[in-house]
Order: structure tokens, then sequence, then C-alpha cells
């Protein structure tokens, strides 16, 4: 039979996956769709790529931020929750800090990226890219990582998921 705590942990758990869904998922379709088709329109002469790209990127970044929040306070509840399971492994624990430092990468990210055309423009008035290290790193913070990280995450989960069920089987 279920319980109250059942039901809120099966609530909270669906708010973390429905928002990190909303969110690589988002980013996937931005890459895979959305940055394509708005170069094969500008070539035709067809659509204002420069505004369009504003547009989206106003409006995708505040699900973004609405999904990091999401994440992070159901992602507190899950660890939490998770942690205090007497099955738990060294596996589990290891995983799930990986899992923790890429999602703050993440985080890190899709905060920076929509102050990104004040960070360049700051990078031009003192020479035009930075010091070595910040042009090194900037690979590192692209929207790209982002589907990268976040497909990470998810297989992370699994792994997550399936010794956790091994622990308790």
């Amino acid at each position: 039979m279920w319980d109250l705590f059942d039901i809120l942990t099966l609530a909270v758990r669906w708010v973390h996956a429905i928002s990190s869904v909303m969110w690589i998922g988002g980013s996937v379709f931005y890459l895979i769709v959305f940055r394509p088709a708005l170069k094969d329109a500008e070539k035709s002469g067809g659509v204002s790529g420069k505004l369009v790209s504003r547009l989206v990127a106003l409006h995708f970044r505040e699900w973004v931020h609405v999904s990091m929040i999401a994440l992070l306070v159901s992602g507190a509840i899950l660890t939490f929750d998770r942690l205090t399971e007497p099955t738990v492994s060294a596996l589990y624990i290891g995983a799930l800090a990986t899992k923790i430092a890429i999602a703050f990468w993440l985080f890190g990210i899709g905060t920076a990226t929509y102050r990104k055309r004040s960070i360049e423009k700051g990078l031009e008035a003192r020479g035009g890219g930075g010091n070595m290290v910040s042009r090194w790193l900037r690979p590192l913070a692209s929207p790209s990582i982002i589907v990268y990280g976040g497909l990470l995450i998810i297989l992370l989960s699994d792994l997550l998921n399936t010794d956790f069920e091994k622990g308790i089987s």
C-alpha cells in the first residue's frame, strides 16, 4: 500500500525527471534542430536569424532557470532519501558525487550563457580573447557541453538506479 511518503517521493522524482527532460531535451533540440534550421533560413534570406535566436534564447533561458531550481531542490531531496538507506554502496556514492559535480558544472554554464555577450564584449575590450586559461576553458563552457554532460548525467542516473535496486534485492 502506498503511504504519503511514497506519493511525495514519486512526485519529487517526477519533478526531477521532467526538469531534466526540459533542460537537456531543449538543449538537444536547440543544437540538432533549431540552429541548423536557423542557418538554412538565413542562407535563403527568409529570416532574421539574430532576432529569432535572441527571442528563443530569452524564452528558453527562463525555463532553464526554472529547471535548474527544480533540479537542485528535487536532487537534494532524492539524495538525502537515498543516502539514508543502509544498502548504499561505494559505487553509488562515487557515481552520485560525479553526477553532482557534472550537474554543478552544467548549472554554471547554464547561468553564464545568458551573460555571454557581455563577457565577450569585456574580452574584446581587453584585447580580444582573454588569457590562455580562459581560451582553454571556453570549449568546456559551450552550450554543446550541456548536451554531452546532460547525457552523461542520465547515464549516471541509470547506473545509480541499477546499483540501488541491486542493493535492496
